[in-house]
């Protein structure tokens, strides 16, 4: 099933990168939101992860090992927030969403699945 929904989210998530842009983003929601476009690359690539995560999560809880999905987050919750800080302080709204990025997408991912695994032989 995480085949299938990679499958069907990278193109879509691609298609939606090529065509929101500054000048759709500034047609929309007026000039003042253009400086949001730059995050926008980034939150793409999150999302790309946390679709693979919602499987990994789906699995446990039909496995009734929801009890992992809390723990996972209240480990990942503080330095969540502590990247998010560094990353406003560092490079405002683009801090933010390269923090979101590599934080909640890539190491919260690759630590869901060495608990995944663990969890379910």
């Amino acid at each position: 099933m995480v085949e299938q929904m990679a499958f069907l989210g990278a193109p879509l998530y691609a298609l939606f990168f090529l065509v929101v842009d500054d000048q759709v983003i500034s047609m929309i929601f007026g000039q003042k939101w253009v400086p949001a476009c730059q995050v926008i690359p980034w939150l793409l690539v999150f999302a790309y992860f946390r679709l693979i995560n919602n499987s990994l999560i789906n699995m446990l809880a039909a496995k009734g090992r929801t009890g992992i999905n809390a723990k996972v987050n209240l480990m990942i919750a503080p330095v969540a927030f502590l990247s998010f800080i560094i990353g406003a302080e560092q490079a405002g709204i683009l801090g933010v969403g390269i923090a979101v990025t590599f934080v909640l997408g890539i190491v919260w991912t690759v630590y869901w699945w060495w608990v995944a695994c663990g969890a379910l032989g």
